[in-house]
């Protein structure tokens, strides 16, 4: 075990109960004691003189640490190790703490069968008409007015298109299992064995997968080569009805043509994530009850922080034995996420 190691623990106050209360807060403790615990300072300023102050070989952090960048890192060349709770660390940490062989941990696929969750919970809200129902009813203040085409559907027996076959993938075709939908899939990146192996059907090309599915869920990694991949052809492909929810990448769609569509009425879509986020007042996406639009929380749930915590605290003890990172955050994981 590692001795003497200056640990730098950076959360704010609802991080530290969220993740970091009862068992978790202890063993942290056993590493960081709580009257080191920082909380994140107000500007980037305050930020630098702090890391310069302490040059700590460890960070403990998540959603509230402040960036990492390459100053910053030039200035505290002690720093070997980032244990961050939460998911990407690319907005960050600058990507040369990797170059110069930092290392970095997050929570892995811990989450995934939250995102697959929420998936199904957009799908089946779009399938049902939910936005159009809570116009209805809250704003119109009617129930089921005469006339209008309210047309809820089910997902049972529908046919499914993911785009992406990793974790949360894998994670909602268990979730769907049970509505006997028939699935297919595209990731160009995944080598048809690897379909195989799974028996997962695999679609003619990306652009099948849209229009030839009446679900469509957005799981895909983004890479430089998968960005603005589901393009105004492809968009323009969907059959009138279609649903498309994504839970991925908002830089993986062409926002502005799904908009449109969806603006026409022509087809539904259930979105967490966004080109740009917060979502600008201004979007078309807006307002539009055939839209069911989420503020990027996919996940994890509320319920699953404790578990986040417990997961940073493996990786950290991992690292204070020498041994390897149960959820190693690469520097390709950093350059392919968002």
């Amino acid at each position: 075990m590692k001795q003497n190691i200056s640990i730098l623990t950076v959360l704010s106050e609802h991080e530290r109960a969220w993740f970091f209360s009862g068992v978790n807060r202890a063993r942290l403790s056993q590493y960081s004691p709580m009257e080191e615990w920082i909380y994140p300072p107000d500007n980037q300023a305050d930020w630098e003189a702090l890391m310069i102050a302490r040059n700590p070989r460890v960070i403990v952090g998540a959603w509230s640490l402040p960036k990492l960048d390459r100053g910053i890192l030039e200035a505290c060349p002690e720093l070997e190790y980032i244990c961050y709770v939460n998911g990407s660390l690319r907005h960050k940490a600058d990507i040369h703490f990797w170059e110069r062989g930092g290392v970095a941990s997050n929570w892995g696929s811990l989450v995934s069968h939250c995102v697959a969750e929420c998936a199904l919970t957009l799908v089946l809200g779009s399938l049902r008409r939910v936005p159009k129902f809570c116009h209805i009813m809250h704003v119109e203040r009617a129930y089921r007015p005469n006339g209008k085409d309210l047309s809820p559907q089910g997902l049972f027996g529908k046919k499914v298109g993911i785009h992406g076959f990793g974790n949360v993938a894998k994670q909602f075709m268990r979730l769907v299992e049970p509505f006997g939908v028939d699935v297919e899939v595209w990731s160009n990146p995944v080598p048809d064995a690897v379909f195989t192996k799974h028996q997962v059907k695999k679609a003619a090309s990306l652009a099948d997968l849209f229009a030839n599915n009446d679900v469509i869920v957005e799981v895909e990694a983004l890479t430089p080569e998968s960005e603005g991949s589901v393009s105004r052809q492809v968009i323009a492909n969907m059959r009138p009805g279609t649903v498309f929810v994504n839970v991925g990448r908002g830089a993986m769609v062409d926002e502005e043509a799904l908009a449109e569509r969806v603006a026409l009425g022509e087809i539904l879509v259930g979105l967490d994530v966004y080109q740009e986020e917060p979502l600008p007042e201004s979007s078309l996406l807006r307002g539009q009850q055939n839209a069911l639009l989420l503020p990027h929380t996919a996940g994890p749930t509320s319920d699953v922080y404790p578990d986040c915590g417990t997961a940073a605290l493996d990786n950290l003890e991992a690292w204070m034995r020498g041994e390897a990172l149960p959820q190693v955050h690469t520097r390709e994981h950093v350059l392919h996420s968002t």
